[in-house]
């Protein structure tokens, strides 16, 4: 693949600094309905940060919205108390070996493709990494590791896209995945936008570099004792895109109104935190098990034979 020219912009910026500095100026080209979102990339917070009013340990703290991540939209619409525990009750977001092991695998792919390091092939984390090396760009021929921001109907989203770069006629936008098994990948078209990451990181893509189509690459690595690949490439147009956006705006409306109630009620010296906001039971034991089920209150024993994910 050839490496990615810097493109012409009025400020006299490359690529990369455009994208590390947030100019949101867009290529030149035809309009499609997706650049009328105000896209924009930039090294900002995370999803929710403390009020400087609020010190570090005051249960009333103020939740600030920076943007809502595909993240913490599919978190929501699983259930909206175990979000509540991290988001509006600050306790520790849940993880696990195989979370761990994904993120360092992730490493191992910026270091490659940033600097040209080899995969550690004599490591565990270097052979999951290295069975995906032929489904990735050249080193240096793509953007890695960058925040992105876009505002849609009122509501800034955002995330941080693995790797992208733009090609003539499609932006192309790359996820690393690592699964402890197939079956939980989502390798068609409809499972791959009917999940917030992919038309969120898509329709980001083509607003800022004015395209009507993305290229999504879902590279899945099988953590096993000999590792495999799976992608999942899809070309998807901004007429599919818009649509799968639009199936969450409920759920992204309805968290920003707990957000400012929540931040109501403190004001008035009121704590409203994750047990006023409705459980799901069925999602106790989703990825792994929900770490705050004993915070929760409910019957851990229904819950549990409820389940059938």
């Amino acid at each position: 693949m050839a490496p990615l020219v810097p493109l012409p912009t009025p400020f006299g910026y490359s690529l990369p600094e455009r994208l590390a500095i947030g100019v949101s100026e867009r290529t030149s080209g035809p309009t499609p309905t997706l650049q009328l979102f105000n896209a924009w990339a930039q090294p900002t917070k995370g999803f929710a940060s403390i009020d400087k009013d609020y010190p570090e340990g005051n249960p009333l703290f103020r939740v600030v919205v920076d943007y809502l991540s595909p993240s913490s939209i599919e978190a929501f619409e699983l259930c909206e108390r175990r979000w509540g525990w991290v988001k509006l009750n600050r306790q520790p977001k849940q993880t696990s070996e195989a979370a761990d092991e994904g993120s360092a695998v992730h490493r191992a792919h910026d270091d490659w493709l940033t600097k040209g390091i080899p995969y550690d092939r004599t490591t565990r984390i270097g052979e999951i990494a290295a069975c995906t090396l032929h489904l990735l760009p050249d080193p240096g021929s793509c953007v890695v590791e960058v925040e992105v921001r876009f505002t849609y109907a009122g509501i800034v989203f955002g995330g941080k896209i693995d790797v992208h770069w733009p090609e003539p006629d499609f932006v192309v936008i790359l996820d690393h995945k690592t699964t402890g098994d197939f079956q939980w990948a989502k390798t068609t078209k409809e499972e791959l936008i009917g999940h917030p990451q992919a038309p969120i990181y898509a329709a980001w893509g083509m607003a800022y570099y004015g395209k009507s189509w993305a290229h999504l690459r879902w590279n899945y690595a099988l953590r096993a004792k000999q590792p495999k690949p799976k992608p999942s490439w899809h070309l998807v147009h901004e007429s599919e895109v818009k649509p799968a956006i639009d199936a969450h705006i409920p759920t992204a409306r309805r968290m920003l109104q707990v957000i400012e109630h929540a931040n109501s009620e403190r004001a008035r010296g009121r704590m409203f935190g994750a047990r006023d906001l409705p459980a799901n039971p069925r999602a106790c034991q989703a990825y792994g098990g929900c770490v705050h089920r004993k915070l929760c209150g409910i019957d851990t024993g229904d819950a549990l034979s409820s389940v059938s994910l």
